[in-house]
């Protein structure tokens, strides 16, 4: 009899350990985690991606991402695109036919001379990122 009283003691005290044990688990995996705020670096995704435009010609290459323009390299130039002008499709860029093309290869150019001391390209004409 005390043998049958001191397992059922024993089996309660090993349920009540594993009702611990499983409330503390809930408890831990029901505790949000904290979303990752978007910064300045997460927008560098759209670098390094072909470009088309809506018809899918190839325009060019991205090639750094401000706060409101995309840089592509294309044929030689840079233009600056809009963001609020482009799509990710994929692992490539597409823009909209809204695009004021000559207005883009003027605003590249100015952005070029701006930042022409900063940028360096190796022989296959791929930027070379200084880190």
């Amino acid at each position: 009899m005390a043998l049958d009283t001191t397992a059922l003691l024993f089996g309660a005290l090993v349920l009540a350990s594993f009702a611990v044990v499983f409330v503390g688990m809930k408890r831990i995996l029901a505790t949000p985690t904290p979303k990752m705020e978007a910064t300045p670096s997460s927008d560098q995704r759209l670098v390094a991606r072909k470009v088309y435009n809506e018809q899918m010609t190839a325009i060019g290459e991205s090639v750094r991402v401000t706060a409101s323009d995309v840089v592509v390299k294309a044929q030689g130039k840079f233009l600056l695109v809009p963001r609020s002008h482009i799509q990710e499709y994929g692992p490539d860029i597409i823009c909209d036919d809204g695009i004021d093309w000559k207005q883009a290869e003027e605003r590249g150019e100015a952005w070029r001379k701006e930042h022409e001391d900063t940028l360096r390209f190796d022989d296959k004409g791929m930027m070379v990122l200084d880190r």
